[in-house]
């Protein structure tokens, strides 16, 4: 009850790990409700393997029930209500600043209530000037304490949940909410969304420092980043020769390109117009969000920095994805996904429909589960990535994105049918080049 009576006065304190544990084991929470909170507890943490398998919407279930529950627990009735700290778990991993980015997006339509919340940060935030840049009127706190408070259950009425939001209509996935963003805005031209902007002290320095790293003024480019081996089963790695012939069209059509990474990253053949700041050997890290902001469009694989690109208004090609149901999220016009192939032991390449069927399109599973259930994963080729790129080009400079084709009416279709919580655009030549991809 301290923290609530510190949030009405509009104060955030971050309780040390003393604290932390008082106010685990103190009123409102005695011995019996405890144990129920504890139980809350446990049920949300296994849905994480649930959507890890594929049981997305079983999982979807169990948090909103645990969370309708907490707030009948204290009470919580109004539908203005918001929780007002961001804790740690926001800034943990860099495609987590999309969310708050989203938030204030969400914010600003009335999907959930605006108000004053705290962004609670850690010594594992993964880049410093992303979170100034997608803070805005949030307020800032560091907890080096690293206790993580407000992941316990006692607290999710005080901390945002980052899978399950509260809106003015109940918790709803973040999946379903970021994509329900974009297909407001496509719906109703008159409601633009309000994207997030740099700062204007920050935007100055990193163009006079880009220029310094031979992006010349005001030069259009395309930012770029693979996502490399995480490990040894990791499935969302690609390899970077298969987009050597993309970045040569790229180039050739007199936009550069600005490839970012760590500087552990293989690097590019180097190549006129093109600008590989990992193979530098300096910092840049710092730069990433003016990348992210600036570009023409974002090129890469379904990683942190694939989540980005739209807060700004910018659109995407996402190559190589997999979990296709929950990752394929609208995004600003012009964009478009590149699915990867999972192939059965049979050596049969799976539909749209198969992959919704086994569940393969909601779940997550490394190489080597995927080898254990019966399936290999294919990158895509160099030619699906070239034309994907040649795609997204035409349309965002020459306005040819035409109404979907058949192929992509079906893909609505299948995802429809199972309830697929996303609705961003498959890449057109995609469905050209596998045409048995989008069979109903």
């Amino acid at each position: 009850m301290f923290i609530i009576r510190l949030m009405l006065q509009n104060k955030i304190v971050i309780p040390t790990r003393i604290e932390a544990l008082n106010f685990n084991t103190t009123s409102p929470l005695s011995n019996k409700n405890l144990g129920l909170f504890e139980e809350w507890e446990r049920s949300w943490n296994e849905t994480d393997d649930l959507e890890r398998i594929g049981r997305y919407h079983d999982a979807i279930k169990i948090r909103r029930d645990i969370l309708e529950q907490i707030y009948d627990f204290y009470e919580i009735q109004s539908e203005e209500y918001y929780p007002p700290i961001l804790g740690p778990h926001w800034t943990s991993n860099f495609g987590h600043f999309s969310n708050i980015g989203h938030l204030h997006m969400l914010e600003a339509v009335g999907e959930v209530s605006k108000g004053t919340r705290t962004i609670i940060s850690s010594n594992n935030c993964p880049n410093r000037e992303m979170l100034k840049q997608v803070v805005g009127d949030y307020q800032l706190a560091h907890n080096s304490v690293e206790n993580r408070w407000t992941e316990t259950s006692n607290t999710w009425h005080i901390g945002e949940r980052m899978q399950m939001v509260k809106t003015k209509t109940g918790f709803r996935c973040q999946i379903e909410l970021h994509d329900s963003l974009f297909q407001l805005n496509e719906r109703r031209k008159e409601k633009n969304l309000e994207y997030l902007n740099l700062q204007e002290d920050y935007l100055e320095t990193a163009e006079m420092e880009m220029k310094k790293f031979g992006l010349p003024s005001s030069a259009p480019f395309v930012a770029f980043h693979n996502r490399e081996s995480q490990g040894k089963y990791d499935n969302r790695t690609q390899s970077l020769l298969t987009f050597s012939d993309s970045l040569d069209f790229i180039t050739a059509q007199g936009i550069w390109v600005v490839r970012f990474g760590d500087r552990g990253m293989q690097p590019l053949t180097p190549k006129q117009n093109i600008i590989d700041l990992p193979r530098l050997n300096v910092e840049t890290n710092h730069l990433h969000p003016y990348l992210l902001a600036k570009c023409v469009f974002f090129l890469g694989t379904i990683s942190g920095p694939s989540m980005i690109p739209r807060i700004f208004g910018k659109p995407s090609l996402i190559t190589n994805l997999n979990q296709i149901a929950t990752g394929a999220q609208s995004a600003p016009h012009g964009s478009i996904f590149l699915p990867k192939h999972y192939i059965s032991d049979s050596g049969h390449k799976l539909s749209l429909r198969e992959l919704f069927e086994t569940k393969l399109a909601f779940a997550s599973l490394n190489t080597k589960e995927l080898r254990e259930r019966g399936y290999t994963i294919e990158q895509n080729s160099s030619q699906e990535i070239l034309s994907a790129t040649k795609e997204i080009f035409y349309n965002l400079y020459y306005g040819q994105a035409n109404q979907p084709s058949e192929e992509n009416k079906n893909v609505d279709k299948i995802r429809e049918l199972f309830s697929s919580p996303t609705s961003g655009k498959i890449s057109e030549s995609f469905l050209e080049l596998n045409q048995n991809w989008s069979v109903l």
